[in-house]
């Protein structure tokens, strides 16, 4: 039975890096298929995060993101898109 670790403990939210997802958009713009994967993602924030700062709804593409995570509790937030005011940023 896994137990379900300490939220505070964990220091994933929303946009958590802008520069480096900034970064990221720009290396990948333009390319009509994306694959990625996100590891140690926590509950999802940061796939989440990937997602909108790729933003495939302005830039279409084939796009799969997806993410792992040996917390099952964890991806199990994740796939439940699950979020609360601590995983949103301070500043964007």
């Amino acid at each position: 039975m896994s137990r379900r670790p300490d939220p505070n403990a964990s220091i994933t939210r929303f946009f958590r890096n802008p520069p480096q997802l900034r970064a990221i958009a720009r290396l990948l713009a333009g390319r009509d298929r994306l694959r990625l994967l996100v590891h140690a993602m926590a509950d999802g924030a940061e796939p989440v995060s990937l997602l909108a700062a790729l933003d495939p709804a302005r830039h279409p593409m084939d796009l799969e993101i997806q993410g792992r995570d040996l917390c099952a509790p964890y991806v199990a937030d994740a796939k439940t898109f699950t979020y609360s005011k601590r995983h949103m940023p301070r500043r964007v």
